[in-house]
């Protein structure tokens, strides 16, 4: 029991000191600036997020091999699809047209031969003077000799397509960007000379 009340009595001391009768003062009011209101255009600025890349994009590589002599178009300019771009070196592929019409005009000799010898063997075969044998070979030199002759004309028509791929165009219409390549380096289908 006089536990509580020296509890209650420690309790009423504590609280009573607490509070003050004293009047708390007010605070002056907090200074203001004032500024005449002007009317005048103000820029407005915005951030916007871009992207550096296009709707539709072309890494720009050859379709042959060979060094790289001439850039053709200027960085950052507009480019037409068909526009050439990046000339190679053409010695080898021209080599390579040349090497094939030899071919194909020695093929087209030997068809002119089988025939020759096909239109004279015919008519000695219906006079007994020379075997049907002779004659079938003669055809059959003369169909291999027409086999040749296409197989040569398909490899001129390519050694000519890769002498057209040694000017490298570009595939689409756009903006051209940096060339990737330098004159001299040695350029092979792998290679992304620009985009």
């Amino acid at each position: 029991m006089k536990l509580s009340i020296s509890l209650c009595a420690f309790a009423f001391i504590v609280f009573s000191g607490c509070s003050s009768n004293r009047e708390t003062t007010a605070s002056p009011p907090p200074g203001v600036t004032v500024t005449q209101v002007i009317q005048k255009d103000a820029p407005i600025y915005q951030e916007w997020v871009g992207t550096m890349t296009g709707n539709n994009n072309a890494d720009i590589r050859p379709k042959v091999e060979g060094f790289l002599v001439a850039r053709l178009y200027t960085e950052g300019s507009y480019v037409t699809e068909g526009q050439a771009m990046f000339q190679l070196d053409k010695r080898q592929a021209q080599d390579a047209v040349e090497q094939a019409t030899g071919n194909l005009e020695r093929a087209r000799a030997l068809l002119a031969q089988a025939q020759i010898d096909v239109n004279r063997y015919t008519p000695l075969v219906a006079q007994r003077a020379v075997s049907q044998a002779e004659l079938d070979r003669a055809q059959s030199m003369a169909r291999a000799a027409t086999a040749n002759v296409d197989a040569d004309q398909a490899v001129l028509d390519n050694a000519k397509l890769n002498l057209r791929w040694t000017t490298v165009a570009s595939p689409i219409s756009g903006i051209a960007g940096v060339a990737k390549v330098g004159i001299g380096d040695l350029i092979t289908p792998t290679t992304v000379m620009t985009d």
